[in-house]
């Protein structure tokens, strides 16, 4: 019951107030003829678009950042621009590049009271408590996560799991493995490009998952470079 906007909310703003309008060639949420059209009735704005970018422009690059710092020094004179001629267009990654040598070194971790110690990729970074990501751009979903808890509680898992993924039962594919220190159910969905495989044992008092995400096309090298040594080097205390 809120009622309807005053007309005025579909008006363009007219201002003098000295506006610096910042815009990504590729900007899917805020595109620059947007930009451009707010530009339009902001007698004192100076639109800048930038070749490569996407949303959230000022943020998004140095020469956009060091614009935007020019600009709230002197609102009033035209920045300085030139750095946006040296700017290139995007990096297309498109999942035939090689995947670099993975180069394993040792984790210990701590989980919903349990100590797991295993191995991760040496150059993978901590997102969060044993969450590690390949991290190489900002659309890079690639993934290692431990996380243990307590009684056997594999089945509970899965399902909490697969839900969150908006999986249905018949798209996994399973499989038994058979590490140094304990027997591990295995199971592989793909879903919105993402491979995902779910390694789950229960083990010592408590249920262990260790979860892999991968582009589709690096899936199964990670499998055998990342997950398998994954499962062999842990132990849960």
């Amino acid at each position: 019951d809120v009622g309807e906007a005053d007309p005025i909310e579909n008006l363009p703003v007219a201002s003098d107030i000295p506006t610096l309008v910042l815009a990504g060639e590729f900007d899917p949420i805020t595109p620059p003829s947007w930009g451009q059209l707010a530009a339009d009735t902001l007698t004192n704005s100076f639109f800048l678009e930038f070749p490569g970018l996407g949303h959230g422009t000022s943020v998004a690059h140095p020469c956009a950042l060091s614009i935007a710092r020019d600009f709230l020094d002197d609102p009033l004179s035209t920045p300085d621009s030139a750095c946006i001629d040296a700017m290139a267009g995007p990096d297309f990654v498109t999942g035939n590049e090689p995947i670099a040598a993975v180069r394993l070194t040792p984790v210990t971790i701590e989980s919903f009271g349990a100590t797991i110690q295993s191995v991760i990729p040496e150059e993978w970074d901590e997102l969060t408590a044993g969450t590690f990501v390949r991290g190489e751009s900002g659309l890079d979903q690639t993934a290692l996560l431990f996380q243990a808890v307590g009684g056997n509680q594999a089945g509970l898992l899965l399902s909490l799991l697969t839900t969150q993924l908006g999986a249905e039962e018949g798209d996994i594919s399973s499989r038994p493995y058979e590490s140094s220190s304990a027997s591990w159910q295995i199971h592989s969905i793909e879903v919105e490009g993402v491979a995902t495989d779910v390694a789950l044992a229960e083990t010592d008092g408590f249920t262990v998952l260790v979860l892999l995400a991968s582009d589709p096309g690096d899936r199964d090298t990670y499998y055998d470079a990342i997950l398998i040594p994954a499962l062999e080097a842990l132990v849960v205390r």
